[in-house]
């Protein structure tokens, strides 16, 4: 499935029937988890899977398939999202095994959309609807966590966001569908 994408607006708002997330600092994954095996596909589709192991295991925990949208990413010593930390510790070597992956640096797969739950497809399903299964079905362990919204005041959302050190936020109707490979304001 390919993840559906956000459009860029000039200033922060705040509007009835909208929320407001975390914008994280880091890599967009679909991770589909079905029998107990685990895959993780990069936006683009590429194959992270045997690049995060640490992940791998916590997705293997779930007792039910699904299908995640969210974001990978790595932690400084601030307690900040750093991409380029993600790009320096996490992954294969190129043409060897060797791991770079470092146990001193954090790495979190953030949930933010579950696109299938048990074989079935979520995203003919409203946001609310969908943020109410993946709080239901989502195994949360250190490694993965759900993303929660910040309430319907987006300027205060923004600022808040700006204040811990995040890139910003993520608006989205609570009445939205999902549009697999779509950019949508």
């Amino acid at each position: 499935i390919a993840p559906m994408l956000a459009s860029m607006v000039e200033a922060p708002f705040s509007k009835e029937g909208w929320v407001f997330e975390p914008k994280f600092d880091g890599i967009r994954a679909i991770a589909y988890i079905s029998a107990g095996a685990v895959k993780i596909l990069s936006r683009r589709g590429l194959d992270l899977t045997s690049r995060y192991p640490q992940l791998v295991a916590s997705l293997e925990k779930s007792k039910i398939d699904l299908v995640l949208d969210g974001e990978i990413v790595a932690f400084d010593k601030q307690g900040r999202t750093s991409f380029q930390l993600l790009q320096q510790t996490s992954g294969l070597r190129r043409g060897s095994q060797e791991s770079r992956v470092k146990p001193d640096v954090p790495i979190r797969f953030y949930v933010f959309d579950i696109l299938s739950l048990d074989g079935k497809k979520t995203i003919d399903k409203e946001l609310l609807e969908r943020k109410k299964l993946l709080k239901r079905f989502l195994f949360e362990t250190n490694e993965v966590r759900r993303v929660d919204d910040l309430g319907a005041d987006g300027n205060r959302a923004f600022a808040a966001c700006l204040e811990n050190g995040l890139e910003g936020v993520i608006a989205k109707r609570i009445d939205s569908l999902y549009c697999p490979g779509q950019r949508v304001r």
